[in-house]
């Protein structure tokens, strides 16, 4: 009876929505959920841009007399909502000073097409093309029109005949030494002095414009090279998504800031909630780095916009506003992606760099300097960066294929050659910088690695295998661990710290504990993550896992026989026996 009252409720709610209020629903979420709001930004400016190029080409007809039978003001009309006879050769042209013009991708030519595709498809211009030449009338769409398929099909062409290589202009990564470049620049321009106490009542407004270009220059270059952020990114961030004067664990409290970003390229709307995919983030200070120091930077530029307000901030307001060129800041309104990459430009060239940057250069330097060129101490496991840069699942396969390339290379030159990335984070704190300043090379651990024990080379039990032969990858072994209460301990230093001439294992690369690698490592290998995996679930805290485990006292081998009997951990052993962790895998 109760199933049958709930049906009938629901059939009676269903009776009373019209027509046409299921005609308003549908249209609503159709709207909403069609694509994502970045796919929707990524048309409305492929759109912009085709109607600026329209503008620019009839502007210069009407200079220059131009008579070739075809009327400016129609020709004007072409990427309107509603096309006319000339819209399909319109969307020809400007495809073609894209790709063959500016030598942008393919991609660029997908995407041109795909934005006008949904325009006229939405003003009821769907299906096969065609104009009736005696009236100028259209039907279906112009973006499906022959001479448009034949400028796609010449693009790809070409793209394919080049090569990939050359088909993907990837942007320059922006260096660190690129950023000291840009910010002594800058600094000396307009000294930090001037933004913490800007006289603003008695500026002129030359003198504003540059605290302005300066300020938030300096906040935006070094918030998008820390949070490894895509500048429209970095431009749409909000006063909400920080919090300021946050601080950090016992026992040295470091101040950090914290940074809450959603809705990054590629990342689907989640089933929960409003359906934000969010992800926090923790900076602390680099004084060792002010060129790239965010912590100092950022704050700085909000404290000089709070003033340029003359309001405390809304949390809606942007940190990076449109500034008109009359000097008014539009709190509400992002700074465009175009004059962001104005500056972009002017700074580079002001400070003497030979170099094109665009979207992904400080995306691409971050990422870049985490894992390979910052000092040893302060790299990222590749995990670490694939996490911080929040690379959309589906770029996980290339991501991983990649990387794994990257580390198989190398490998085979040397695998410490230098290179080496240190894991800084662990699952308990989300941060990698929380160990930055100061920082020290034990893991983020209530426990004492002390380096009174160094690695044995006795070995007992199933740890009596020797160090690999020839046939390893040069460099590439598991030290033995010591006897009695400290084994335990360094076998956790080994998988999260690693040593001067051992990599941390949880950052081995698959191909030096799996195939021929496997019977060497993976057994060592599996024994030191179990043991890791138990510590992490008891707190990491030591004398917790020793009144869990009080065979550890007496070596490594009896708590790895006293493991298994917890019956909530036989599963991940099994897990960790049967399969490997991938060096990429969050």
């Amino acid at each position: 009876m109760v199933a049958s009252s709930s049906k009938a409720k629901k059939a009676g709610a269903a009776d009373t929505v019209t027509l046409s209020q299921l005609n308003d629903i549908c249209k609503e979420n159709v709207a909403k959920y069609e694509s994502t709001d970045n796919t929707r930004k990524v048309y409305e400016g492929s759109i912009n841009r085709g109607q600026d190029f329209i503008k620019a080409l009839v502007a210069h007809r009407k200079k220059d007399k131009v008579k070739d039978g075809i009327p400016n003001k129609q020709l004007g009309a072409t990427f309107n909502d509603i096309p006319n006879q000339y819209s399909a050769y319109a969307l020809q042209i400007f495809i073609a000073q894209k790709c063959f013009t500016e030598e942008c991708s393919k991609s660029t030519a997908d995407i041109i097409y795909s934005a006008w595709v949904r325009l006229w498809t939405k003003a009821s211009y769907a299906g096969d093309y065609h104009v009736d030449e005696s009236t100028g009338k259209v039907s279906g769409c112009p973006a499906k029109a022959p001479n448009v398929r034949e400028v796609l099909k010449a693009v790809k062409t070409r793209a394919a005949k080049k090569g990939q290589s050359w088909d993907r202009h990837h942007a320059e990564a922006m260096a660190i030494e690129d950023m000291q470049q840009i910010m002594g620049w800058s600094e000396k321009t307009c000294p930090h002095s001037m933004l913490d106490s800007p006289n603003l009542k008695v500026a002129d407004d030359e003198a504003i414009k540059v605290l302005d270009k300066h300020g938030l220059m300096r906040a935006f270059a070094t918030t998008a090279f820390t949070l490894f952020t895509r500048n429209f990114e970095t431009c749409n961030m909000r006063y909400g998504d920080l919090k300021l004067d946050c601080s950090g664990p016992a026992p040295h409290h470091h101040p950090y800031i914290e940074v809450e970003i959603s809705e990054r390229k590629g990342w689907q709307k989640a089933a929960s909630g409003d359906g934000v995919v969010e992800q926090a983030y923790e900076v602390y200070g680099q004084p060792k780095h002010p060129e790239i120091d965010m912590f100092t930077h950022l704050p700085r530029w909000l404290r000089y916009l709070e003033q340029r307000l003359g309001r405390p901030f809304e949390p809606d307001d942007c940190i990076f506003p449109y500034i008109a060129p009359n000097g008014v800041v539009h709190a509400k309104q992002p700074i465009s992606y175009d004059s962001i990459q104005d500056l972009l430009q002017e700074f580079a060239s002001e400070a003497q760099i030979p170099k094109t940057f665009t979207t992904h250069c400080f995306r691409r330097g971050g990422a870049q300097y985490r894992f390979m060129y910052a000092a040893p101490e302060d790299r990222w496991a590749l995990s670490t960066v694939q996490w911080w840069g929040r690379w959309a699942v589906g770029e996980g396969a290339c991501f991983n294929e990649k990387i794994e390339q990257l580390t198989a290379t190398l490998a085979t030159a040397h695998p410490f050659a230098g290179w080496t990335p240190v894991a800084m984070m662990h699952p308990h704190h989300p941060s990698p910088y929380h160990n930055m300043e100061p920082r020290s090379n034990t893991p983020p651990s209530s426990i004492s690695l002390s380096d009174n024990h160094p690695p044995s080379t006795v070995s007992s039990g199933t740890e009596s295998q020797n160090n690999p032969g020839l046939d390893s990858p040069l460099g590439v072994y598991i030290p033995n661990l010591p006897h009695g209460s400290a084994g335990w301990t360094e076998a956790i230093r080994q998988w999260e710290v690693g040593s001067k001439d051992l990599l941390a294992l949880r950052d081995w690369p698959p191909a030096w504990f799996t195939g021929s690698m496997k019977k060497k490592f993976v057994s060592k290998r599996g024994q030191r993550q179990l043991i890791v995996q138990e510590y992490d679930r008891l707190g990491r805290d030591k004398n917790t896992f020793l009144e869990a485990y009080p065979e550890a006292q007496k070596g490594v081998r009896q708590a790895r026989m006293a493991l298994p009997k917890n019956e909530t951990l036989a599963p991940k052993r099994r897990f960790f026996n049967e399969h490997t962790i991938e060096l990429a895998q969050l």
